[in-house]
């Protein structure tokens, strides 16, 4: 008041908010500040908000970082300017802001809770600084190496986001990273260097934030290319990441609804509930495969017709079918005899064998007949209900 300066101010319950997100109180108690000061700079029409980050928050937030397995990035500790947010005090020292305010007789406040030992950040500011600096006078040296760390870190961030650029393919939905598919092959043919911060960069892109992303996930990410199997890795709690085939997937979990069917098959979320059966003369809508079902009885057809065939096209001798035939996704201990293999399979083998992966075995439509497995859709019929030189009447079935 006695400035002419406006105040916003609202009270939070920041124990209660941390504890429900998962938050410690302190990291709680930031997001919440950050939360209002960016409402009020929006309402204000303010474009910069400047906080009282100095050198020594600098220091120890480098400190703490090492400690916590950071890459370079966490080398950079705290910026200079981060979006809306400036920091006109990071390159001052705290010992010389308080020497100014005691000579300009300023009085300041003291939060309590920088002087608790319960928090890692606190334990470096009042027990590893103090140590080291009876030993060393490193606090330029300190702050040097985070503006080093800064511009390197900013230039291969720079080589990151224009690999993902000209490289893969990334869904958008107002804005926000639905989803980013990079084929593996890219990938392998990058030095380790960038190829982390490619993967870094991609979960920064779909989750909007380097919260949570640790050396740890990009070392499993880094890896994830051995063998030829598919594999699924869940680095954070909006993030799946997905291998599959030639290609790594990384999947915003939150937008996960918005995905187009084609990747929403590689969450492996949709299963059918229930059996359904196959009507002839009718279409049936199979809500768990995502498909629709029709199944007609014709004459038999030149050979060359069914060779031309779709993969989701099934003709199979009528007379050889014991009806009612049933549509469900696979069971463990399912058996048939895929067509032209001479001999019982289970299903599970079958699976293995066309590289079809374990999360998507369970959208693959199986269709039974009252005495056994007719058709695996889009893959084999069985070879007891095959078309022969002797086959009158064909069960024509469309998956679509």
């Amino acid at each position: 008041k006695r400035d002419g300066l406006a105040l916003a101010q609202r009270k939070v319950d920041a124990q209660t908010w941390s504890r429900q997100r998962g938050y410690s109180f302190q990291e709680g108690a930031r997001e919440l500040r950050l939360k209002l000061l960016g409402e009020t700079a929006k309402k204000e029409g303010m474009h910069k908000i400047a906080v009282g980050h100095h050198a020594d928050d600098s220091i120890e937030t480098f400190f703490f970082n090492i400690f916590r397995g950071s890459g370079i990035s966490g080398l950079g500790a705290i910026r200079p300017v981060s979006g809306k947010i400036i920091r006109p005090l990071i390159e001052i020292y705290r010992s010389d802001i308080i020497a100014y305010l005691q000579q300009n007789n300023i009085s300041y406040c003291t939060d309590t809770s920088n002087l608790e030992l319960g928090y890692a950040r606190n334990r470096i500011r009042h027990k590893v600084v103090p140590l080291l600096e009876k030993e060393f006078d490193f606090k330029k040296n300190v702050l040097n190496l985070t503006r080093i760390a800064r511009d390197e870190d900013a230039f291969m961030a720079g080589l990151a986001r224009k690999a993902l650029q000209d490289y893969a393919r990334v869904l958008k939905r107002d804005q926000k990273v639905l989803l980013i598919k990079i084929q593996l092959s890219f990938l392998q043919d990058q030095k380790m260097a960038l190829r982390r911060r490619i993967i870094r960069e991609a979960l920064h892109m779909v989750q909007a934030s380097s919260k949570d992303i640790t050396f740890q996930n990009i070392a499993q990410l880094s890896s994830i290319f051995a063998g030829g199997e598919s594999k699924k890795y869940q680095p954070s709690k909006d993030v799946l990441a997905i291998k599959e085939k030639a290609c790594l997937f990384f999947i915003n979990l939150k937008l996960s609804k918005f995905l187009p069917r084609q990747y929403q098959l590689l969450l492996d979320k949709q299963k059918v509930a229930q059996e359904l059966a196959l009507e002839i003369g009718r279409r049936v809508f199979c809500p768990g495969f995502g498909v629709h079902v029709s199944a007609q009885v014709r004459s038999p057809m030149h050979e060359n017709e069914y060779c031309s065939a779709s993969p989701m096209d099934a003709f199979l001798d009528y007379d050889k079918i014991q009806f009612p035939v049933k549509i469900r996704s696979w069971r463990y201990g399912d058996r048939f005899y895929p067509l032209g293999t001479g001999g019982e399979k289970k299903l599970q083998d079958f699976f293995t064998d066309q590289k079809i992966p374990r999360h998507r075995r369970g959208l693959v439509p199986i269709f039974e007949d009252a005495e056994k497995i007719i058709w695996v859709a889009g893959f084999r019929i069985d070879e007891r209900v095959k078309i022969e030189a002797d086959t009158k009447k064909v069960l024509h079935i469309h998956c679509y």
